[in-house]
């Protein structure tokens, strides 16, 4: 059998394809190595570490005097469950005394709303029995996650437009749901637009969170597929720009042989499903990392004594332990201006799209 010779303009289009592919995932591997170094040197915007992680996600500052804080607490992966009164404040270096903050705990989901969008890589769906698989995986996700959240799932292949699969609500006990109708998994396009997909996905998180008249929302986005972008229709640095930069917590489960390509979008968890057969597990496994990270957050209200300007704050947690201490911090900053007498710690707060927080130096 004969084999072809590229033409000198398509073998330079493709090099410069190769090219662009690699760097970025050299700009992507750079930043990672940059996050775990932070990580490791306790650097990380928000948290300072000693066993226990401290994260705050938002920060909400109003008059008379009411700060609240949205916080994950977590040690070695898995949710903590501080009490108020276990939370140290300090404003400026200065430690609160209890007794005039009068801090509490306050229950999250009055003022804040989680949301997850799960996008599904259908594009070598072409055989029913793999759908079925994705259909069961899916299923498992949900199952996981709805106790504590919502999930939207959508499926892209080569295609322009995302496809809904299913919505799942929030439900009291965890069920399985079978998918109908399965043709939704069907692909009509055989590229894959990933990082368009990744783009459009996170619209529909964004749109979801800012319709669900809560005060903050907290979003994941999910990604399965079974490689790198093929379609082309987006460009890759601004989607690994995003990543970089967004808020929202985003997980990636890679499958097949091309696998490797999608761990660079698992900013906040990778997951790889090795065979067909491991899939569903894969899917599984993302699914109770989300739960597991809604039961992180906590809402710490109090009554600040400061009455104008920029204030630091910082919160530690001191919990005993079998070889000693566990400890843990966070830092960031809020304005006092405007703040008086007639603090009730117990008022719900406002955070909008300013309240996420600035970070400060341990």
């Amino acid at each position: 059998m004969g084999s072809s010779r590229a033409s000198p303009l398509a073998a330079e289009s493709a090099c410069n394809a190769r090219r662009t592919a690699y760097d970025t995932r050299v700009v992507q591997q750079y930043k990672s190595l940059v996050w775990l170094v932070w990580a490791l040197l306790g650097l990380l915007p928000g948290c300072v570490t000693g066993g226990l992680d401290l994260e705050v996600r938002a920060i909400s500052a109003r008059a008379p005097a009411n700060v609240a804080v949205y916080l994950d607490v977590s040690e070695a992966g898995e949710p903590v469950e501080p009490e108020a009164g276990q939370l140290v404040l300090y404003e400026d270096g200065h430690r609160l005394d209890p007794s005039m903050t009068r801090q509490v705990l306050l229950d999250k989901e009055l003022v804040v709303y989680h949301h997850t969008v799960l996008l599904v890589d259908n594009s070598g769906a072409t055989d029913e029995l793999v759908r079925a698989e994705l259909g069961n995986a899916i299923a498992l996700f949900a199952e996981e996650v709805t106790p504590v959240q919502p999930v939207s799932v959508f499926a892209y292949d080569g295609s322009e437009q995302l496809t809904l699969v299913a919505e799942f609500p929030r439900i009291k006990q965890a069920r399985r749901k079978k998918l109908t109708p399965p043709k939704r998994l069907v692909p009509k396009d055989l590229s894959r637009n990933l990082n368009g997909a990744v783009l459009l996905g996170v619209k529909e998180l964004e749109r979801r969170l800012s319709g669900s008249g809560k005060p903050l929302g907290v979003g994941t986005l999910v990604i399965f597929a079974a490689g790198a972008d093929l379609a082309g229709r987006t460009d890759s640095q601004a989607v690994m720009d995003w990543l970089y930069e967004t808020r929202h917590r985003v997980l990636a489960i890679g499958y097949g042989e091309q696998s490797h390509e999608v761990e660079a979008f698992g900013k906040d968890g990778y997951f790889d499903a090795v065979s067909q057969d491991t899939i569903s597990l894969a899917f599984e496994e993302a699914g109770h990392h989300v739960q597991n990270h809604f039961a992180r957050g906590h809402l710490l209200a109090y009554c600040s004594p400061a009455r104008s300007g920029e204030r630091s704050l910082r919160i530690e947690l001191q919990l005993p332990g079998q070889e000693g201490d566990r400890t843990g911090a966070a830092t960031t900053q809020f304005s006092a201006e405007g703040f008086r007498a007639g603090c009730d710690p117990n008022a719900l707060p406002r955070f909008n799209d300013s309240s996420r927080p600035s970070a400060t130096g341990p």
